[in-house]
């Protein structure tokens, strides 16, 4: 029966057989042959037509090519069709309701339903018209199936597949399942091409998520499709081969197939797990009740084994074998489905568990370039496999929680009838049907608990990944073997609570906050209130023993381990682990002592510079806020590298300290300083411990926060206050009465004589720095325990803590200056100087007591230096009899070089206080008018300076680029020649009339300069009787007189050491007496012949010394110079330049030793910038500022010398060109090959001149060199 369209069809087809074509079925290959047979002729062009008009009409659809009938079937209405396949006798009947085309009435959702068939219609036709399947038609196939996958997804992305029902499913599955049926006919061993067996399994995955396949899913389909993705997997063949490993490399199956058929089997399961609409997340679903009961069911059942075996072996091989990661996870994740949300039947799971965690012990142990998703995620099957198989509550026939003698009494009747059992079943021994069932016996139990326990202690080997989601994986699987199976895996509990225990204090808070909150549910465990108690104490012994062999060992990370435990299982334990400290301490502390020895290699410092300076930072801003505290220096132990876990090894001592009686194991450690002496090194060690113990003790470092509230810690101290501070103060006087203490560091051991580097040599105190440091900190602690009332104790603490923290090496200092710090904070004082300041009696009496004994006590004058850092010059007036005492001491001991330099260094420490407030202070008082000589750079008083201005106007013309600065004495000379010239001149020219001054008005003006010479004279006579009646010296300044007195020919000490201390010494005095000059310049006259011999001292860094000091002597007092420098200065420079030009190439930037650190460096440096000084504040005759042109003009050499010289030889002109310019203008002009660029800049001034032949000497042909140089002493 035909439709009206057909109809029409077959009568325009009659006429026009092409055109009834068309319609039917476009431009296709029927339309071109049809028209071909029109050509020929038009009968066969009308048969072809209405053949096709036949075989396409609307009610009996060709879905399969090749002879196969179609009709209607009966009884059904006409939108029911039976599709068959008619071949040899086999018949195969699929019926598929089609939607009726015709129908007017249809919702909207049978719309949509039409328009998804008409898109699936074309590529399922062409499907089914496939005749076999091979690689020669793979590509067309190919395209088939994904054009079918293609118009399922745009379905689900159009919101579409809700219309999707069983008819059209059923409409795709049909094509889909006889293409598989259809493959490589000639070869039935020739596999599936994996491109179409690729699109095939997306079409098949798309059907089964969101087909609704499942909702009529029988077991008997559920096993075949289980084995149709086994086979596309190859697990088949490798379950079913004698040699898996060959018969996976002829199998290769492209993993992107693996990962689809992967998906397919967990699609499948009646508990799947499948990617979520949103974000990928990963979510259950399940079927209806009464379904998943039944295929779950049939899974559980003998008959579904042998389809689970080559599962299970497939997904463990590809989560060994493959390299795509995705394909690994996914693999994972279908294991997991199957064996947890689908079997989950402990005798099931029994007979794969062996198998299963061998294979993922092999992912997380062996795999250690494993990526931390993968490894996390084995590890959580791991946790759920085992945990589901040896569940106390699926094994409560095997375990009994035994609470009383009639529980044990039943428990051994039946351990006696079970202990003939089997681990496994042996089907060969017997006449029953083979079965893959476990007879989970109490001998299996027993096999498999020892089993286990091997597998965890391999595979918590890896616990200390680097990963924080890896170690949250073993965490949870920790916890949940502890809670789930308490009684099957009882010999486990230890290493599983180790677990927990580690991660409790992690770095990070993902892994810490849960596994604290599993160690409290685990504490909280009716199971384990009884017995976890034992476990922990027996853990906590055994740690604690073993903890040496640890400290020793080379691995940080076993370190850290063993010290976390310690310290876990003791805040598991609480206050009941007294008892196993007690009992374990005697045996374990001299291991423990012997792992925490110090080293004093890291102690080897240059001596501390420019001692407590910087103090300040030491202070507590509030002392009264008990939670601020000073961070001493790190320690450094000889087993211990890692600084964390030293925090880790503290933090577990003052957890002992805390919940332990800190006196007895403080009692213990103490006597290892009763023995006098520190051969063994132990002293340190033991002051390390008492120090934390006491810390935790006192709960001076709160842990609040640190642990969950549930766990038995309180964080606060166990002894009462009285008892701790009795402790405190027992621990204090045992340390301050030990020879470290008491007699800091002897020189010898600690120095050599090297003033730049003082470092320390090898000696028999090899560890004495750090028991010493370690001692000081100890000390502190004591003292924020007592308090206030440590201020009893002030008297026999801060002498010795002053006296060390004067002592030169860097460490033992600060450690000293942190622990005074720490006690003015404890005793309520603001800062450490109100702490001296409040006690400086006492310390100045012990001072002036060891000074009269110098001898017996040589570290004296470090205290000495100390306290004046700390106190400042105000407690100088209290010193002045110590003073004193150190002068009678230099007097007394001028021969020992040691002694004088110690007082030497105090005496300079002294200066320095007073030169640094004076700089805070202003020189002047306010109000007052500056002297005349200071107030002029160059030394020319004020009245020569104004009469010089006054007729510059009538020398030098308009000329805009000289320098507007007074002239000195020699340019008045000049003036006054020049006036002479000009007299002689204007006499033998008189006709010229050059309208030159007369003779009366020379005279006049040479009466009037007379008369202001002698006024200047006068004012100069005023200002030294002003000087006169200035008051007399301060204090202070008096005693820097009385020290420059009695140190000055100490200059002359065999000691280089000395000679360059005392002129450190002597510049430091200059500045605080620079506004004195009636005292300065006598004293610089008495140690003058002594300096002038420095400058040629066979020791650079005491000429560098010498020049320092001539520096600071030119800055002060610049007239005491100007009648020295021709006569003394300028000859030793001279030498000096000479002795460093000797060998020009180690001056030359090139030359491989040059360095600016290098002695010639240095010193050409210090004696050009000293020169700088001595021509800015000295005036100079002529004929030595032409010398110092002359001598340093090479210095602007750009190519011979560094930069630093340049730039300092570059100054040094500037300044010679405010007061002589027209010379340093010659010889600047000498040493360039044109004077183009100095001619433009002088045109209109002077006179074009010649420079002589000899003041090119030496530059000729390197005029390129100083240029550059020229034009910046000139500004051009």
């Amino acid at each position: 029966m035909y439709s009206c369209k057909d109809i029409t069809l077959f009568i325009v087809g009659f006429f026009l057989p092409p055109v009834a074509v068309f319609f039917k079925r476009g431009c296709s290959v029927d339309l071109l042959i049809n028209i071909a047979l029109c050509c020929l002729a038009a009968v066969p062009g009308i048969i072809h037509a209405w053949y096709i008009i036949h075989k396409y009409n609307d009610h009996f659809e060709d879905l399969e090519a090749g002879g196969l009938h179609y009709q209607p079937l009966p009884n059904e209405p006409h939108s029911a069709v039976s599709y068959g396949a008619v071949n040899n006798s086999n018949l195969a009947l699929v019926r598929c309701k089609v939607p009726n085309v015709c129908s007017r009435r249809m919702d909207y959702d049978e719309y949509l339903r039409q328009e998804l068939f008409l898109k699936l219609k074309p590529d399922c036709v062409e499907l089914l018209k496939v005749s076999f399947v091979s690689r020669s038609n793979s590509a067309r196939i190919t395209t088939l199936l994904r054009g079918i996958h293609q118009t399922l997804t745009e379905s689900l992305e159009s919101g579409h597949a809700r219309v999707f029902n069983e008819t059209l499913r059923e409409y795709v599955l049909f094509p889909l399942l006889g293409l598989w049926r259809r493959r490589a006919k000639a070869t039935d061993n020739e596999p599936m091409p994996d491109d179409i067996k690729d699109a095939w399994l997306q079409c098949i995955l798309w059907l089964l998520k969101y087909g609704h396949w499942q909702d009529d899913m029988i077991p008997e389909m559920l096993k075949q499709l289980l084995l149709l993705f086994t086979l596309c997997l190859g697990g088949i063949k490798r379950a079913l081969s004698h040699n898996p490993d060959e018969t996976a490399r002829q199998t290769s199956i492209s993993e992107e197939t693996k990962l689809v058929a992967v998906k397919c089997i967990m699609a499948v399961m009646p508990v799947r797990r499948m990617d979520g609409p949103t974000d990928g997340a990963r979510y259950t679903k399940a079927l209806e009740e009464n379904q998943q009961t039944v295929l779950i069911v049939a899974l559980r059942s003998e008959a579904f084994r042998p389809v689970l075996g080559p599962i299970i072996l497939s997904m463990l091989d590809i989560v060994r074998n493959e390299q795509y990661l995705d394909l690994r996870m996914t693999a994972l994740d279908a294991l997991r489905c199957v064996l947890v949300d689908n079997i989950g039947d402990p005798d099931v799971l029994a007979s794969v568990l062996p198998g299963v965690l061998s294979d993922l012990l092999h992912v997380v142990v062996k795999g250690h370039l494993e990526s931390r998703s993968l490894v996390a995620r084995a590890l959580d099957l791991i946790r759920d496999v085992i945990s589901e198989t040896l569940a106390d509550e699926s094994n409560n026939h095997l375990v009994k929680d035994i609470t009383s003698f009639q529980d044990l009494r039943q428990f051994a009747r039946e351990g006696k009838t079970d202990n003939n059992g089997d681990i496994t079943s042996h089907p060969h021994d017997s006449q029953e049907p083979l079965s893959y069932n476990v007879n989970r016996t109490s001998a299996w139990l027993n096999g498999n608990k020892h089993q286990i326990k091997a597998v965890l202690n391999q595979l918590l080997t890896r616990r200390n990944h680097s990963e924080p989601s890896v170690r949250l994986a073993f965490s949870n699987l920790a916890y949940k073997l502890l809670s789930t199976c308490t009684l099957t895996l009882d010999n486990s509990t230890g290493i599983l609570l180790e677990t927990l225990v580690l991660y409790m204090d992690d770095s990070y808070s993902m892994v810490s906050t849960p596994t604290r909150d599993h160690l409290t549910a685990i504490t909280n465990h009716p199971r384990f209130q009884t017995s976890i108690s034992s476990t922990l104490k027996q853990s906590l012994t055994n740690w604690m023993e073993s903890l040496p062999q640890y400290l020793t060992s080379s691995n940080e990370s076993s370190k850290l381990n063993a010290i976390s435990l310690v310290r876990g299982f003791a805040l598991m334990l609480g206050h009941e682990a007294n008892t196993v400290i007690r009992n374990v301490w005697n045996r374990v502390e001299l291991g423990w002592f012997n792992g925490l020895r110090m080293e004093d290699d890291d102690l080897g410092v240059t001596e501390v510079k420019g001692l407590l300076e910087g103090f300040d930072n030491f202070a507590l801003s509030d002392p009264r806020n008990e939670s601020q505290s000073v961070n001493f220096p790190p320690k450094r132990f000889v087993f211990l590298e890692n600084a964390r876990v030293v925090q880790h090894l503290k933090r577990t001592l003052r957890t002992i300290g805390a919940l332990a009686d800190t006196d007895i194991l403080i009692d213990h450690c103490m006597n290892y300083f009763a023995f006098g002496n520190n051969k063994d090194g132990l002293w340190g060690p033991a002051a390390f411990v008492v120090n934390e113990l006491l810390i935790g003790a006192a709960n001076l470092i709160p842990t609040s926060g640190e642990l969950s509230d549930n766990i038995r810690y309180t964080g606060t101290p166990q002894a009462e206050d009285s008892k701790l501070h009795g402790l405190a103060q027992y621990i204090f006087r045992a340390l301050v009465s030990l020879d470290i203490v008491s007699y800091p560091i002897p020189d010898q051991s600690i120095t050599s004589h090297n003033i730049q580097t003082k470092t320390i040599t090898s000696s028999p105190h090899r560890d004495y720095l750090s028991t010493l440091c370690m001692v000081l900190e100890t000390i502190a602690t004591t003292s924020l325990v007592l308090k206030s009332t440590f201020k009893l104790e002030l008297i026999d603490a801060l002498y010795p803590i002053i006296e060390h923290i004067g002592v030169p090496n860097a460490r033992v200092s600060t450690t000293a200056q942190l622990t005074l710090a720490t006690i003015a904070h404890s005793c309520d004082y603001a800062s450490p100087q109100d702490l001296i300041l409040d006690n400086v009696d006492y310390i100045v009496n012990t001072i002036s007591t060891r000074l009269r004994n110098i001898a017996l006590y040589p570290q004296t004058p470090r205290v000495f230096s100390a306290l004046i850092q700390f106190a400042g010059s105000s407690v100088l007036p209290l010193l002045s009899d110590v003073i004193d005492e150190m002068f009678d001491g230099l007097d007394a001991w001028s021969l020992n070089e040691r002694i004088c330099a110690d007082i030497c260094t105090c005496l300079l420490a002294a200066v320095k206080v007073i030169s640094r407030e004076l700089d805070q202070e202003s020189s002047l008082p306010t109000g007052s008018e500056p002297d005349s000589k200071s107030a002029r750079s160059d030394g020319v008083s004020a009245e020569i300076a104004e009469f010089v201005g006054k007729y510059s106007e009538f020398w030098f013309g308009d000329v805009e680029e000289v320098a507007k600065e007074s002239k000195s004495t020699e340019e008045i000379g000049q003036y006054f020649l020049a006036q002479a010239h000009k007299m002689e001149a204007a006499t033998d020219e008189e006709d010229d009339k050059l309208g030159l001054p007369t003779e009366q008005e020379l005279r006049e003006d040479l009466e009037k300069t007379e008369n202001e010479m002698r006024d200047a004279q006068q004012a100069g006579q005023l200002h030294e009787a002003k000087e006169a009646e200035q008051p007399p010296l301060t204090r202070n300044q008096q005693i820097c007189v009385n020290i420059v007195r009695k140190t000055h020919h100490f200059l002359a000490a065999a000691s280089p050491r000395l000679r360059s201390d005392i002129l450190k010494l002597i510049r430091t005095v200059i500045p605080v007496l620079s506004n004195r000059p009636l005292e300065l310049n006598p004293l610089i006259h008495t140690i003058w012949p002594s300096l002038i011999r420095r400058l040629s001292d066979p020791e650079p860094y005491v000429i560098l010394n010498a020049l320092t000091l001539m520096q600071a002597i030119a800055e002060g007092c610049g007239d005491f110079l100007s009648r020295r420098v021709m006569d003394d200065v300028w000859p030793k420079f001279q030498t000096l330049f000479h002795a460093i030009q000797q060998d020009p190439a180690q001056l030359h930037p090139s030359h491989p030793g040059y360095s600016v650190y290098s002695r010639p460096h240095k010193a050409l440096i210090a004696i050009l910038r000293t020169l700088r000084l001595i021509v800015q504040h000295v005036p100079l005759r002529d004929e030595v500022t032409f010398d110092i042109l002359s001598r340093t003009r090479d210095f602007l050499n750009s190519l011979r010398y560094h930069r630093e010289i340049q730039v300092e030889c570059i100054e040094l002109y500037r300044r010679l060109q405010q007061t002589h310019y027209d010379a340093v203008w010659i010889y600047c002009s000498a040493l360039v090959p044109s004077r183009s660029h100095l001619e433009a800049r002088i045109k209109g001034t002077f006179r074009t001149i010649d420079i002589p032949d000899y003041m090119r000497q030496g530059v000729r042909g390197e005029g390129n060199a100083f240029a550059l140089n020229v034009n910046e002493v000139l500004s051009i």
